[in-house]
């Protein structure tokens, strides 16, 4: 397989994970970021005509936020990706 419709793999993308949305945040999970036929890990990002794509699509908060990302030395574990909102807060913590 050499190409797809970029609509289709977010699509794909999409189902292969799950979404928790929480009262100032939102955190995505997915287990593995590579392809279920060869095996392939997918880049998080990549150049089409000059203009950076991001294959996973996530909702952005309309006020200042911050992204916090698992980084995992292991292979095949739970990937996290946790966008963090400051609107209406005063104080935030983070907690391992």
């Amino acid at each position: 397989m050499q190409k797809i419709h970029l609509t289709c793999l977010h699509s794909w993308l999409k189902n292969q994970g799950y979404i928790i949305h929480f009262q100032n945040s939102i955190t995505y999970f997915w287990s593995s970021f590579e392809c279920e036929l060869c095996k392939t890990k997918l880049p998080i990002q990549y150049e089409v005509n000059g203009k950076i794509i991001y294959l996973y699509q996530v909702e952005l908060p309309n006020s200042n936020y911050v992204v916090l990302e698992s980084i995992n030395v292991m292979e095949n574990m739970q990937k996290c990706l946790i966008i963090c909102s400051f609107r209406n807060v005063h104080q935030i913590s983070i907690v391992h």
